[in-house]
């Protein structure tokens, strides 16, 4: 069996600080808890690079560079957080993508479960949330809000689908109970969409794999841009709400008010190709995002977009239909929740900017590959 390397560590370690943040923990030391976490797989990762990169004149020129385009992020933002992820892409290149698929999935289940445990004895609050109607039936199920459950069932069950490619029936059965249990304590309408698409598309799709057609190019176009789309709705949405607008007022209210509140953080924080602005200060404004993608647009800039659309592009060059279908769901789930940030969205980062070859089934050419050895095989 293969030995823990300094990259599984690190990752375990950030991964677990990602999701120790949706914990509903009432503590004022988490939060340090949280950072210390973090700075401890930072330094897994540059432990990782230096310990697998032959010291060579052109690796260490490279890692000089990889430093200083991360500390440029760094004081371009005020935020350690794009530096982070460049650190951990840096450390994963040549990772096996199977190995960081499993990992994600054992670690958020274990997680989740333990969750679950506490929250069932009582160390973790049951928080009773209000919906928009003004009902309390939302139940957090020990995090912080009623969405993250929801979320995590269609996490734990799209990266299922990427690791087996093949779901047994037992599995698909488990995984509807899960999503109406999610929904009726949770009452969260994202959660049972993006679910719903998923098992809807596994019962067509789940035992011809090898049969499964290409989508038509009007779908493939909206699959493939999926991110770039639902970044220019979610900014034309914002931008255009102070016209109070019949159609917009309606959009806004089946969103529960988030383009609103993404309107009025624009009028408190601007709009930015590039924002300077520290985090303090972006905070001030008391209105809270619940879109992934005016998130990035109002903290980071508008600049920064461009590298999400770049890691669909990627997914999509390098994976199968398979996986760029989920990933658009994927990326439909971030614009009604700000989880491009979370351990959710966290996995498809690295495996788009992977550069191991031939480790794993869903690589398009693999799948090329087998498909012209069977015609071989039948002439």
């Amino acid at each position: 069996m293969k030995k823990a390397s300094l990259f599984d560590l690190g990752y375990i370690l950030y991964f677990i600080s990602l999701f120790i943040s949706d914990i509903n923990i009432a503590d004022d030391n988490i939060t340090l808890v949280i950072k210390l976490i973090k700075y401890t797989s930072y330094i897994c990762f540059l432990c990782h690079i230096f310990s697998t990169n032959h010291y060579s004149v052109h690796n260490f020129l490279r890692t000089v560079l990889f430093i200083f385009f991360v500390g440029s992020i760094a004081f371009w933002t005020h935020d350690i957080y794009y530096s982070g992820i460049c650190l951990i892409i840096f450390a994963s290149l040549y990772e096996n993508k199977y190995k960081i698929l499993r990992c994600s999935f054992i670690l958020l289940l274990i997680c989740s479960m333990v969750v679950a445990i506490l929250t069932i004895f009582g160390v973790l609050d049951n928080v009773l949330l209000t919906n928009t109607s003004g009902n309390n039936n939302r139940w957090g199920l020990g995090y912080y809000h009623s969405d993250v459950f929801p979320l995590i069932i269609f996490y734990l069950f799209s990266w299922r689908i990427l690791i087996k490619r093949r779901l047994k029936f037992v599995e698909i059965i488990l995984f509807i109970m899960l999503t109406l249990f999610a929904y009726i304590f949770c009452l969260s309408r994202n959660g049972l969409i993006i679910c719903s698409i998923l098992i809807l598309y596994m019962c067509v799709n789940n035992k011809h794999i090898e049969k499964e057609k290409a989508p038509v190019l009007m779908v493939r176009l909206i699959y493939r841009n999926s991110i770039l789309i639902m970044t220019v709705l979610s900014l034309i949405l914002t931008v255009i709400n102070g016209n109070y607008l019949s159609i917009v007022y309606k959009i806004n209210v089946l969103f529960s008010g988030r383009f609103a509140l993404a309107y009025h953080k624009m009028n408190d924080v601007g709009l930015h190709i590039i924002n300077f602005m520290s985090d303090d200060i972006f905070k001030q404004s008391q209105y809270v995002l619940d879109n992934g993608y005016m998130y990035v647009i109002l903290r980071y800039g508008l600049a920064f977009m461009l590298f999400y659309i770049y890691i669909q592009y990627l997914i999509c060059k390098k994976y199968d239909n398979r996986t760029c279908f989920i990933f658009m769901v994927t990326s439909i789930a971030c614009m009604v929740d700000n989880d491009l940030f979370s351990y959710g969205f966290l996995p498809y980062i690295l495996l788009a900017f992977n550069q191991k070859q031939n480790d794993y089934l869903m690589i398009k050419k693999e799948n090329e590959i087998s498909k012209a050895s069977v015609r071989l095989i039948m002439e």
